[in-house]
């Protein structure tokens, strides 16, 4: 059966509901696009469509409450699982003709499964009937999605951090980790998915299912640098993830060896900008805080630095310790005893105001007069469509896990600032970050 202008009916739900009040129509004039169409025609799209919906919301299948049972959802009786009583014996001895959703009934029940009871109801199928039966299994569905969402979380949780093992963002992915496990009484256990800056798990969690159950440190670079180096990403940074709460930012020093002919960040710039691409500086890839770092510098001050970039923030600090580089920039939590043993000698700090961890190292602004932050700034994300109470409840779990002992010692007493909580305040800070890194990168690559 064709709807209109001779297309196959679209499988999307939405379409297909949309579609309805047109079969009904054609069917009260008999026909369609030359043919003759029936009440089993109409029937037999209507129950599709409900297959479609229960499809698309991934109701076959689900389990409740963490157990494997079979659970059954009544809708009004005005339909049956054949069609209508006016079109029901057309149907008989005719198994191809049955609609997917007559056929799954009589199927096995398998645990998990949701058994659509239809039962015999009105003489013939219309408008009002299938929107009431549209509308009942759209209510079942939420009915089950907030009882889902009170019992969370019924199982452990995964919490994807997009970068390897050992650095800034898997440290404080761990820490949380541990406090969240204790608020939400589930474990949370923690998976590293490194790869292209953090895209390919972006990617994989945008994709997953929205229940609460896949969770995802993000930076800001995934989020504002990404789509602007790496081209076309498979993901879209704000509209594919329900943004929870920032957790920390980590800014950087500025650094050079200890035995380098610049003394202060303002002979690096000035040497930078007199003699264009001849002070290099390294980084730990294309579009990492420390790339940023350089990016905001250049931009700020007008120098011309020439950039290399190494596979680790390790890799580009060793090579300016070794020589081969002029500069880098160091994440706070990590560059304290390299400055105290006096191997690396501190520029200047990506913050607005020093940090406890590092109280003699002073700001950009106070070295230059010109105010630089930048910084590795994480938090927590789901996938988007996570239902509201699921979001709710790891808020609050947020909340109180920022403030444990643990986070003050391991992550805030180390050198990484704490953020303003919530979701509201996170995705406008993200928008904010995309609006400041566009300026920046868009116009380095237009030079």
């Amino acid at each position: 059966m064709t709807i209109g202008n001779g297309a196959s009916p679209v499988p999307e739900h939405k379409a297909r509901v949309a579609a309805i009040p047109q079969i009904v129509g054609h069917e009260r004039a008999g026909s369609l696009d030359g043919k003759s169409i029936g009440c089993w025609d109409v029937c037999g799209y209507i129950l599709d469509t409900v297959d479609v919906i229960l499809d698309s919301f991934l109701i076959w299948g689900a389990s409740f409450n963490g157990k494997q049972e079979r659970r059954e959802v009544e809708t009004p009786d005005f339909i049956g699982a054949d069609g209508c009583r006016e079109c029901a014996p057309q149907s008989a001895g005719h198994p191809a003709r049955q609609p997917r959703i007559a056929r799954r009934r009589g199927a096995e029940g398998r645990a998990g499964r949701v058994h659509i009871l239809l039962s015999a109801g009105i003489q013939r199928v219309t408008l009002k009937s299938a929107t009431r039966l549209i509308g009942a299994l759209l209510v079942a569905f939420v009915c089950l999605g907030t009882a889902h969402a009170q019992n969370y979380p019924d199982r452990s949780i995964r919490l994807i951090v997009p970068f390897g093992a050992g650095g800034i963002t898997d440290q404080t992915a761990r820490i949380v980790a541990q406090e969240l496990s204790k608020q939400l009484g589930q474990t949370v256990v923690v998976e590293n998915r490194p790869g292209a800056g953090g895209a390919i798990a972006a990617a994989q969690v945008a994709k997953a299912a929205s229940d609460g159950y896949t969770l995802m440190i993000i930076t800001n670079g995934m989020v504002a640098v990404n789509p602007l180096i790496q081209g076309q990403l498979s993901y879209d940074p704000l509209n594919d993830f329900e943004y929870i709460s920032m957790i920390a930012n980590t800014p950087l020093v500025f650094v050079t060896s200890s035995d380098s002919a610049f003394k202060t960040l303002g002979e690096l710039v000035k040497a930078a900008s007199k003699e264009p691409g001849t002070v290099s500086f390294s980084s730990s890839a294309l579009g990492t805080s420390i790339h940023q770092a350089m990016a905001l510098l250049s931009k700020s001050t007008g120098a011309s630095m020439l950039h290399i970039p190494y596979k680790s923030g390790a890799e580009a600090a060793t090579a300016v310790l070794s020589g081969t580089v002029a500069a880098t920039a160091v994440k706070t939590v990590v560059v304290g005893p390299m400055i105290t043993s006096g191997k690396l000698r501190a520029l200047g700090l990506t913050a607005a105001q020093r940090v406890p961890s590092l109280p003699d190292v002073p700001t950009v602004k106070e070295t230059i007069g010109t105010e630089l932050e930048a910084g590795s700034l994480s938090g927590l994300v789901a996938p988007k469509g996570t239902p509201s109470q699921i979001l709710a409840k790891l808020e609050a779990a947020i909340h109180f896990a920022v403030r444990s002992e643990l986070a003050a010692d391991r992550i805030y007493s180390q050198g990484s600032q704490r953020m303003p909580e919530g979701s509201a305040v996170y995705r406008q800070k993200m928008l904010q970050e995309q609006e400041k890194w566009r300026h920046i990168f868009v116009e380095q690559t237009n030079r």
